[in-house]
């Protein structure tokens, strides 16, 4: 793998994960408000007001999970040691590959 696509798995995986996030939040809220029915308890953001914020929080969780995502590949990229393979011997002497 190289670092680029290191960098496209660990971005798309962050915002996948994200994306979850949103719809598990979406869902316990859903069950704490519903009283009259699912279309009215799946729209509880509607009764409460928080259209702007949740926006901006959304857009905000949605950025963190593609950045943290692509930080941590490449990161963990750097992290990793490439040990070189041991000395193979070759009629008494050591050779290295």
């Amino acid at each position: 793998m190289t670092e680029l696509q290191a960098k496209k798995t660990g971005s798309s995986q962050g915002l996948i994960s994200a994306a979850f996030g949103l719809v598990i939040a979406q869902f316990i809220m859903t069950l704490f408000c519903y009283r009259d029915g699912l279309a009215e308890a799946f729209s509880w953001f509607v009764d409460f007001g928080y259209n702007i914020n949740l926006l901006i929080g959304i857009g905000i969780m949605l950025c963190c999970g593609y950045f943290f995502g692509f930080a941590y590949n490449f990161l963990l990229n750097i992290l990793t040691v490439q040990t070189p393979a041991p000395p193979v011997l070759h009629r008494g002497r050591a050779k290295v590959h």
